[in-house]
C-alpha cells in the first residue's frame, strides 16, 4: 500500500489559489509614470532650501554681494532666489516688486508651493513692521528696536523729511504752550 506524503498534497491543494493570481497578471508592462517633471521639480526645491542655507551661514557683506549679482539676472524663476534671500538681506530687491513676480510664477511642486507661501507671508510681514517702526518704539522704550534696512534711498529721505516734520510740529506746540502758560 502506498502512502500519500503531506507535502505534495498540500503544493497540490495550493495550485486553485495560485492559477487565478497568474492569470489576471497582465502580458504587457504598464508605461512608468511621468516621474521626470517631478525630478526637475523637486530639484528646484532642493537648490531653493540649499541656497537659503548658503545664504544663512553667510556674512551680511557677503550675501549683499549675492543679492546684487542675482538682482542683475533676468531669468524668471530667479525670483524664487531673491524671494529667499530677501528673507536674510535688504540688498535683495523690492518685497513688494519680489512679491508680485512669485504670483506670477507656476509652481508645479507642492513642497515648492509650501515653501513660496510660507517665505511670502514672512516678507508681508516684513514690510508692515517696516512701516510701522513708531508704534513699536512707543510700546516700549526698554527694548531696542533696530531700525530695519532701506530698501532705496529715496524713501530714506522721505522718511527723514517726515521725521523733521514732524519735530518741527512739536517744537511749534511746545512753544505755544510756553506762551500761552506764560500769558497767565
Amino acid at each position: 500500500m502506498m502512502k500519500f506524503k503531506p507535502l505534495p498534497l498540500m503544493l497540490l491543494s495550493a495550485v486553485p489559489i495560485i492559477l487565478p493570481g497568474c492569470a489576471q497578471h497582465e502580458a504587457k508592462p504598464s508605461p512608468p509614470a511621468p516621474i521626470i517633471e517631478a525630478v526637475e521639480t523637486s530639484s528646484e526645491f532642493d537648490d531653493l532650501l540649499r541656497f537659503g542655507a548658503e545664504m544663512a551661514n553667510m556674512t551680511p557683506v557677503k550675501r549683499a554681494e549675492i543679492c546684487k549679482a542675482l538682482t542683475k539676472q533676468t531669468d524668471t524663476r530667479i525670483h524664487l532666489k531673491l524671494m529667499t534671500g530677501r528673507l536674510l538681506s535688504s540688498h535683495c530687491g523690492n518685497i513688494t516688486e519680489i512679491i508680485h513676480q512669485i504670483k506670477t510664477l507656476e509652481l508645479n511642486d507642492t513642497r515648492l508651493q509650501l515653501l513660496v507661501a510660507i517665505h511670502t507671508e514672512a516678507l508681508v510681514n516684513l514690510l508692515s513692521q517696516r512701516k510701522k517702526p513708531a508704534a513699536s518704539h512707543r510700546k516700549s522704550k526698554s527694548i531696542l528696536v533696530e531700525p530695519p534696512a532701506k530698501e532705496t534711498q529715496e524713501t530714506t529721505r522721505d522718511e527723514v523729511q517726515l521725521l523733521r516734520d514732524k519735530l518741527e510740529a512739536i517744537r511749534n506746540v511746545e512753544k505755544q504752550m510756553d506762551e500761552s502758560s506764560e500769558g497767565n
